[in-house]
């Protein structure tokens, strides 16, 4: 059944409410129309109860379906309190504590790059982005990647910043908090959580991007802009990128955000009264356990009201709106974006997921502050039009261009380039030469890109621009940098200077041929064996 908002039930709020949600219902359609996003989803709780759920715009531009409020969004990093909750969850029924050490429970072979991250890194650590280890996000690209070896391949993540001394946000930690929990709960994070969270929630439509059928489902569609037109995002991809599921895979619709948002604010309690997490517990993971970076924009005295972003706690930001305390978190991911703020001592939870872009939060930021006022009963600091506009009249700050290059031939012939290069982190990258097109060719993991030469430094090191092919549709991955010092004519190392998040860009040696293994292998008497094994089969055949 549609649980979509009726007028009728709009009139029976406001008599009940001091605020006007049929105006309100308004002005976010106003928003929306004026960005361009295909899709729109909101959901608002107050004071232990749902007060608004509904969708905007079209879900599929193919299908022409509208976004209802039963309509699945994919969260993206908004599944970090879920994978938080989750192991907070399992923490409790077992033998071990926040305070554990990864190692401890993972095992003696678990290691971090350097001795102090290994002997004293524990879950807390991991769920509060405080490991001081940088991003490296593109290792999800491998296709060989597995929550399972992510644990081997940590040891090759060397630190950047210091330990517990320092903010720097990793979906590969929670990638490791997601094999923790499967570890501790025996079974797939995906059931665990439907288990755990989902089921006590009666979040019934609740689901994943590395499950869901795409194509049976009421699915808003993911979009990006290629060459201003929207371009649809591959599923392939959406499900290989949510492999480390507790950093973003899953997908929601309004109506069971609204139980997500009143579990948190009813103290960890659900719609029944049952108590699904202790209130203590739950309380603590609103606890800010490191300082976060502020926003771009949002700050005073450009604007006129302030929305910070202070501290981070377990799967959770910890900031303010205008002295308002909030808990909050962001998702942002290929074709989809969402927020959703609490306001512990309000009472208020408010959730908005998108399609297509909304670059440094204008959108949702500012719809959020908008319905937090219009809810509060305070005099919004902005209106549908400056919503629109933002951040105009306050900054005028034109829109970043991508960078216009001047391709040339390679200076080498392009086999020189050619081979299976590796990186003990990243796994392998293939180089090789597309014949029909006469260019160069990456490969790496899932995805595929073509190669054009922009630039060259002393001779040395060659630039070229990477332009996303297939299932993957990504302009920041440049430059690839080839280093032009050959051995046998060959090149022997491509650095990915586009694989952002790195202490240093990963450089991918290329792969030696292991001679001695080659010889042990022809020996002379499987030399023998295997002339014999020829002999036979050219007689039979």
């Amino acid at each position: 059944m549609n649980r979509q908002i009726v007028p009728c039930f709009f009139t029976v709020l406001v008599l009940v409410f001091s605020y006007d949600l049929q105006q309100l219902d308004k002005d976010i359609e106003e928003t929306f129309k004026c960005h361009d996003n295909p899709g729109l989803s909101v959901a608002i709780v107050k004071d232990g109860q749902t007060i608004f759920t509904k969708g905007y715009g079209v879900r599929d531009f193919d299908s022409k379906d509208k976004v209802t409020n039963e309509t699945l969004f994919l969260i993206a990093s908004l599944s970090k309190a879920f994978a938080a909750t989750l192991v907070v969850k399992l923490l409790q029924k077992s033998q071990y504590t926040l305070q554990t050490t990864v190692k401890e429970i993972l095992g003696p072979n678990f290691k971090f790059a350097d001795d102090l991250r290994t002997e004293y890194t524990t879950v807390e650590d991991l769920l509060s982005h405080r490991t001081g280890t940088p991003p490296n996000n593109f290792i999800r690209y491998d296709n060989n990647l597995t929550r399972n070896n992510l644990i081997k391949r940590v040891r090759y993540l060397e630190g950047s910043k210091t330990f517990r001394g320092s903010f720097i946000y990793s979906n590969v930690m929670y990638g490791l908090i997601t094999t923790i929990a499967e570890k501790l709960g025996g079974k797939k994070w995906e059931k665990l959580v439907k288990e755990e969270i989902f089921d006590p929630l009666e979040m019934t439509s609740s689901t994943f991007s590395t499950t869901i059928d795409y194509n049976n489902s009421n699915v808003a569609r993911g979009y990006i802009k290629d060459s201003g037109e929207d371009t649809l995002v591959s599923t392939e991809f959406l499900r290989r990128w949510g492999l480390l599921c507790g950093s973003g895979c899953v997908m929601v619709n309004a109506v069971d955000m609204t139980n997500w948002m009143l579990f948190h604010l009813n103290g960890g309690k659900n719609r029944k009264g049952e108590q699904v997490l202790d209130t203590q517990v739950l309380m603590d993971m609103g606890k800010s356990r490191s300082v976060a970076r502020s926003f771009k924009y949002y700050n005073t005295p450009e604007f006129p009201r302030m929305t910070s972003r202070d501290g981070y706690g377990l799967g959770w930001f910890i900031g303010y709106y205008d002295g308002l305390k909030i808990q909050w978190h962001s998702g942002s991911t290929f074709g989809y974006r969402a927020l959703l703020t609490l306001y512990p001592d309000e009472n208020l939870g408010i959730f908005t997921s998108l399609t297509g872009h909304d670059d440094n939060y204008k959108y949702r930021i500012s719809l959020h502050n908008y319905i937090t006022d219009k809810i509060l009963g305070r005099e919004p600091w902005l209106n549908v039009s400056t919503i629109c506009s933002f951040p105009l009249p306050w900054l005028n700050d034109t829109e970043s261009v991508d960078k216009v290059y001047k391709f040339i031939r390679p200076s080498l012939e392009l086999s020189a380039y050619e081979g299976e290069y590796e990186n003990k982190l990243y796994g392998n990258l293939v180089v090789y030469v597309n014949a029909s097109r006469n260019q160069l060719e990456i490969v790496y993991g899932i995805t595929r890109f073509s190669l054009k030469r922009f630039s060259v430094n002393s001779n040395k090191t060659e630039y070229f621009y990477g332009d996303g092919m297939g299932i993957i549709y990504q302009k920041d991955v440049s430059p690839f940098v080839f280093n032009l010092e050959l051995q046998d004519g060959k090149i022997q190392s491509v650095t990915a200077e586009g694989f952002y998040g790195a202490k240093s860009p990963p450089i991918f040696t290329r792969k030696r041929v292991n001679i001695k293994g080659i010889s042990a292998a022809l020996s002379p008497s499987k030399c023998f064996y295997i002339f014999v094994l020829y002999f036979l089969c050219k007689i039979l055949l």
